[in-house]
C-alpha cells in the first residue's frame, strides 16, 4: 500500500467488502455527502490500509474470505488506536446472535443487506457526530477525576471526592456514610448496592455493579460502581469508584431498540414479533387461552412507489401503521384490555403482522379485521397527492390453526395469499381447505427434495427458429418432474413449490449446469444454435450476488457467457426497477442476453423497458391462437414487434401451432418462432438430431409460405 496518499481536507471513509457492487454503491452514496472513499476487498488488505490511513468511519462486511469482519473489528478495537472510529458492520444475517456478535466485536452500528443506501448516509452522519462527541467526552474524562470513595476503619464513615457527590447527586456532608450515599439509589437496586458493600466490608468480597439513581429533574441515571476490600476483617476498609454511565446506557438502549424495531415506523420488527408470539404461546398453553395472529399487506403498494416515488410510499406506510395502531387501541378500550397486550409489527416492505393476545372466539379477530379494512380504505392525503389503498388480511387462531410460532405465521401467510386470490380489500381465516393445501404442499416439498437428491428431475429442450432461414437460433431448457405417486407435476407447481421451500437455488444451479453441458455437445454439430435459454425465477434473480454466482458456474464448466440467455417473466420487471436495471447491466457486462417471457400479460410500462432494455421480448402464447380470427390480437402483436424493434430488441413468438400463425408472424417481422408447429420439447439427443436436419426440414414450410 506504499505510495498511497489520502485527502485531508474532508472526511474519509474506508469500505471493506469482497463484493465489488457493494463497494461501488457505498462509494456513490458516501461521495454525495462529502466523503473521500477508500476501498479494500479483503479484511487483510483493509488492515494494511489502516497502517497509513486513519479514516473517520469504517464500513465493514461480516462475511469475507480469509479474515472475517468480526475478526477485523476485534483486532481494531484491541489495539485501542482506533477506539473512537465508528465501525458500521454490513451483514446479510438478521438473527440476534449475529447482531450481538457484531457488537461484542466492537461494532458501532450494523446494516442488514441489501443495504438501504439513502438511510445509510444518515446513519453514517449520526455515527460521525457520535464519534466526535465520544472524543470530546474522553478528553474531558482525562482531566476530570472519576468519583472515588474510601470507608474508614469504623466501616460507616466515608472519605468522598467531589466527583462522587456530583455523580450520585447527593449533598456534601460533613460526616458522609455508606447509608447516606444511598439516598438517590432507586428500588430495587438499593438492596443490591447495600448487600455488595456489606459483603466487601464483612467478608472481603470485591464487587462491580451497576444500578439506577433518580436525578433531581426526575430523569433516571445509571452508575457503575467498583469496590475493593483492603486489610483484614478487624481493620478492613473498602476503596471504591463510581462512574456515570447514563450516556452509555442510552446508547445501549438505542442499539437494542434498533435491533428490535423497524426504523421507518418505529413498530416492532419480525424478530421482536416472533419473541412476543413465543411468549404469548407459552402463556396460552399454561392457561388454556386463545389468541389470533393476523398477517396483512397492501394491495398494489408497489404501484404507489413506482408512480409517486419511495418518499410517498414511506409516508403511506407510516400512516397505515398509525391507523392500525388506533384500531387496536379502540378495540382494547372497548374490551377493557391493556393497550400493550396486542402487538403490531412491520416485517418489511408493505408486510405487517398483528398479535391479538387474547380472544374469546374467532369472531373477535374478524371484528378487528373489519375495523382495519374500513380504516385503511379511507383516502390518504400527502401534499398534492390523494391516495386510496386497501389491505388483504390472513388470520390464524391458536390452538386450532397451529401450536408453534412458525406454523402460526406460515398459516397466517397462506390465509393472506388466499385472501388476495379472492380479490382485494378482504380477509380470510386459515381453514380446512387451506390446511389440506398446506399439507399437500408440504408433501410435495418433501417429494421434491428427495427428487433432487435422487436425480429424478430431468430437462426437455424446445428449439426456437429463425423464420427466414429456418435455422434453430436458440434452444430453451425446460425442467420436468415425473413422480410415481403424483404423476407429472406441472412446471408452474414445481417452481412454486421450489421457491417456497428454498429448493429453487440448488435446482436452478442444477438446471444451469445440466443445460450448459448438453448445449456444449450441440456446439460440435455442423449447424449449432447460437444461444441456450435458461429460465430464472424472481427468487433466484433477487438473491444477493446472483450474477456473480452464475458467472462462477460458467467459469467452472468453461461455458461462454455470450451463449447464455437468461429468461425472466414479465412480472419480475415490476419488483424493483432500480435493482433490475443494475442486474441487467451486470449480465450484459459479462456478455449474457436477457429475455422477457410472457410479455403482454403483466403491467410493464414502456419506461421500464426503455431503462432495462432486454435483448429479447417473448410474446405470450395467449395472443398467438387469436391471430387467425381476431384483428385486435394481430394489431397488438404488430405493435409489440414495432415497439421492440424501435428499442433495438428482438421478438420471439411462443405457442405457434399453425401455418397461418407462422405466415403472419414472419410477415410482421417477428425475429424468432417457437411452438409445436415446428418442434415439440424433447430430450437432448432428439433435439440434437433435429439441429442437424433443421435447415432442410424447415425449408418446406418456409418455401410453402413464401409461395
Amino acid at each position: 500500500m506504499s505510495g498511497m496518499s489520502f485527502g485531508v481536507t474532508g472526511l474519509v471513509a474506508l469500505v471493506i467488502d469482497d463484493d465489488a457492487n457493494v463497494r461501488l454503491f457505498a462509494r456513490a452514496a458516501l461521495e454525495t455527502i462529502g466523503f473521500e472513499v477508500v476501498e479494500a476487498d479483503t479484511g487483510k488488505s483493509g488492515l494494511e490500509v489502516l497502517v497509513e490511513l486513519r479514516p473517520d468511519v469504517i464500513l465493514l462486511d461480516v462475511m469475507m474470505p480469509g479474515i472475517s469482519g468480526y475478526d477485523v473489528c476485534a483486532e481494531l478495537r484491541a489495539s485501542h488506536e482506533f477506539d473512537n472510529i465508528p465501525i458500521i458492520m454490513m451483514t446479510g444475517l438478521d438473527d440476534l446472535e449475529s447482531i450481538t456478535r457484531a457488537y461484542d466485536a466492537g461494532a458501532t452500528d450494523f446494516l442488514t443487506k441489501p443495504v438501504n443506501w439513502e438511510l445509510t448516509k444518515h446513519r453514517v452522519r449520526y455515527a460521525i457526530r457520535s464519534s466526535i462527541a465520544f472524543r470530546s467526552l474522553a478528553d474531558a474524562q482525562r482531566t476530570a477525576r472519576i468519583g472515588s470513595w474510601e470507608s474508614t476503619t469504623d466501616q460507616d464513615m466515608l472519605n468522598c471526592s467531589e466527583q462522587t457527590y456530583r455523580i450520585l447527586g447527593v449533598p456534601r456532608s460533613e460526616q458522609p456514610s455508606l447509608h447516606g450515599m444511598l439516598a438517590n439509589v432507586k428500588e430495587p437496586d438499593r438492596d443490591l448496592v447495600e448487600n455488595a458493600r456489606q459483603a466487601a466490608l464483612e467478608d472481603g468480597t470485591p464487587y462491580e455493579i451497576e444500578y439506577a439513581i433518580g436525578n433531581l429533574d426526575g430523569s433516571e441515571g445509571f452508575i457503575h460502581e467498583c469496590g475493593k476490600p483492603i486489610g483484614t476483617k478487624t481493620g478492613r476498609r473498602v476503596v471504591g469508584t463510581v462512574q456515570d454511565i447514563t450516556q452509555r446506557r442510552g446508547f445501549e438502549k438505542r442499539i437494542t431498540f434498533m435491533a428490535y424495531h423497524d426504523s421507518l415506523t418505529g413498530l416492532p420488527n419480525r424478530l421482536l414479533f416472533k419473541e412476543r408470539l413465543a411468549q404469548r404461546l407459552s402463556a396460552a398453553k399454561r392457561h388454556d387461552r386463545r389468541f389470533a395472529v393476523m398477517s396483512f399487506d397492501l394491495d398494489g403498494f408497489k404501484r404507489v412507489n413506482d408512480t409517486f416515488g419511495h418518499a410517498v410510499g414511506d409516508r403511506l406506510l407510516q400512516a397505515v401503521a398509525d391507523r392500525v395502531r388506533n384500531c387496536l387501541r379502540t378495540e382494547a378500550d372497548l374490551t377493557g384490555e391493556n393497550h400493550d397486550t396486542n402487538t403490531l409489527s412491520r416485517s418489511g416492505g408493505d408486510e405487517f403482522a398483528i398479535l391479538l393476545s387474547e380472544i374469546s372466539a374467532p369472531e373477535d379477530a374478524a371484528h378487528v379485521a373489519e375495523q382495519i379494512l374500513d380504516s385503511l380504505k379511507q383516502p390518504y392525503s400527502f401534499d398534492r397527492f390523494m391516495l386510496r389503498i386497501t389491505p388483504s388480511i390472513g388470520i390464524t387462531v391458536y390452538p386450532s390453526d397451529g401450536t408453534t410460532v412458525e406454523t402460526l405465521l406460515k398459516n397466517a401467510d397462506l390465509a393472506l395469499y388466499a385472501a388476495k386470490r379472492q380479490g382485494s380489500d378482504n380477509y380470510r381465516f386459515f381453514d380446512n381447505e387451506l390446511r389440506a393445501r398446506a399439507r399437500s404442499r408440504m408433501a410435495l416439498e418433501g417429494e421434491l427434495e428427495r427428487a433432487l437428491e435422487r436425480g429424478d428431475l430431468h430437462l426437455d429442450y424446445q428449439p426456437i427458429f429463425d423464420p427466414v432461414d429456418g435455422r434453430i437460433s436458440t434452444v430453451e431448457a425446460l425442467i420436468r418432474w415425473q413422480t410415481e405417486a403424483l404423476g407429472q407435476v406441472s412446471p408452474e407447481e414445481l417452481i412454486s413449490t421450489a421457491e417456497q421451500s428454498g429448493l429453487i437455488l440448488p435446482i436452478g444451479e442444477w438446471v444451469l449446469r445440466t443445460a450448459c453441458a448438453q448445449f456444449s455437445e450441440w456446439l460440435q454439430l455442423p449447424h449449432p444454435p447460437a444461444r441456450l435459454a435458461v429460465n430464472v425465477s424472481a427468487v433466484q434473480m433477487h438473491q444477493q450476488g446472483f450474477v456473480q454466482r452464475v458467472t462462477a458456474i460458467l467459469d467452472e464448466i468453461e461455458f461462454a457467457p455470450d451463449k447464455l440467455e437468461i429468461e425472466l417473466t414479465e412480472s419480475i420487471l415490476m419488483d424493483d426497477v432500480d435493482a433490475n436495471e443494475r442486474t441487467f447491466e451486470q449480465m450484459r457486462a459479462f456478455g449474457m442476453s436477457v429475455a422477457i417471457d410472457d410479455f403482454g400479460t403483466g403491467y410493464s410500462s414502456l419506461s421500464y423497458l426503455r431503462r432495462i432494455r432486454p435483448d429479447v421480448l417473448k410474446i405470450d402464447r395467449s395472443f398467438v391462437p387469436d391471430i387467425e380470427k381476431d384483428p385486435e390480437s394481430r394489431t397488438i402483436i404488430r405493435a409489440i414487434i414495432a415497439m421492440a424493434h424501435g428499442l433495438g430488441v428482438r421478438v420471439t413468438a411462443e405457442g405457434v401451432e399453425s401455418a397461418v400463425q407462422f405466415d403472419f408472424l414472419r410477415s410482421s417481422g417477428c425475429d424468432a418462432i417457437q411452438g409445436f408447429l415446428l418442434a415439440r420439447p424433447g430430450a437432448g439427443a432428439d433435439i440434437g438430431a433435429l439441429i442437424e436436419s433443421t435447415p432442410r426440414a424447415i425449408r418446406m414450410l418456409t418455401g410453402r409460405s413464401a409461395a
